[in-house]
């Protein structure tokens, strides 16, 4: 599709309910292919939604494989997925852990569905400054949690109960 989003998701889950829900609320989503399966590994796909153990095994897999066949990470041709961790798991180990494998993203099963992140343009025009200040901003605070992406702040301020979740 040009100039909109066409993107093919795999929902793996261990937990059969979670994984129903996750489909539901993905396959809202205009340009979203959405398949649920057992093994994150079936078939070709742009996204993989899976809980920790499942994104562990398939981050391990596919960066076995990546380098083996080329060190640039593109196995065959073919580009691994970007994985996305939904789990009950909120230690900080555990999160650190998954985004060091390699995963894009790591949400908790109980957050609300509505939750939005906003890019730094977003973020200056609720705040009436540049997105150059919030650039800065950022990178000052990841500073000083010594931390290297919003993810990890977010995990950070969570668990020193800056932020409810």
């Amino acid at each position: 599709m040009i100039g909109s989003i066409d993107l093919s998701v795999r929902v793996c889950h261990g937990d059969p309910l979670v994984m129903a829900g996750l489909v539901a609320l993905i396959d809202q989503e205009p340009g979203l292919h959405v398949q649920s399966g057992s093994r994150p590994d079936e078939g070709v796909v742009d996204v993989v939604v899976a809980d920790h153990a499942c994104a562990l095994s398939l981050l391990a897999s596919a960066s076995a494989s990546a380098s083996a066949s080329d060190p640039s990470g593109v196995a065959g041709g073919l580009r691994a997925p970007r994985v996305i961790v939904v789990t009950r798991r909120d230690k900080e180990g555990q999160v650190m852990q998954a985004i060091a494998s390699g995963a894009h993203g790591y949400v908790r099963q109980d957050a609300d569905p509505a939750v939005n992140g906003d890019c730094n343009k977003r973020i200056a025009r609720k705040l009436d400054i540049s997105a150059t200040t919030v650039k800065a901003h950022v990178s000052r605070i990841c500073e000083k949690l010594h931390v290297g992406s919003r993810v990890q702040v977010a995990v950070k301020a969570t668990q020193r109960g800056l932020v409810r979740v």
